[in-house]
């Protein structure tokens, strides 16, 4: 019992100050942990993604992602090139100018944020403990679909 209260502990507390963290780093920008998420990948994508596409890479389910989209496109950050009548959902959305200046601020953000958090740990640990966390969410996945 005690390392399943460990893992569940750990794993929650992580999450809960990931969150925190978010909050606390984009209040300057006005935005929450999904708007970060969401220009984080459209930066990857310079083609754009759909919001089908952006629900699946930031796990965050679709009336979620649809109003996150519609906030950032009333900021500004974010706008759709290929509307013509077309539900938004399937549509592909960009950044604006002003979505990837802020997204540049953003990610230089994250780094700092990621370089403090991982300090203590050897190139190694890293790489040892991210393909324990993949696995682990691999085999949490595989269990849930067998249920």
């Amino acid at each position: 019992m005690n390392r399943f209260e460990d893992f569940v502990g750990i794993i929650s507390n992580i999450h809960k100050n990931i969150e925190k963290i978010k909050k606390n780093k984009m209040r300057e920008f006005g935005l929450s942990g999904n708007h970060v998420m969401c220009l984080h990948y459209l930066a990857q994508y310079k083609e754009g993604l759909t919001a089908a596409e952006l629900c699946q890479l930031i796990s965050v389910d679709k009336a979620a992602t649809s109003r996150t989209l519609s906030e950032l496109l009333e900021k500004e950050f974010v706008y759709y090139p290929n509307l013509d009548g077309v539900k938004k959902y399937r549509v592909k959305v960009n950044l604006t100018e002003k979505g990837i200046f802020a997204t540049k601020q953003i990610d230089q953000i994250i780094d700092e944020v990621v370089e403090e958090i991982g300090k203590d740990l050897s190139e190694g640990e890293r790489t040892a403990m991210y393909r324990s966390l993949n696995s682990i969410s691999n085999n949490l996945e595989q269990l849930i679909r067998s249920l």
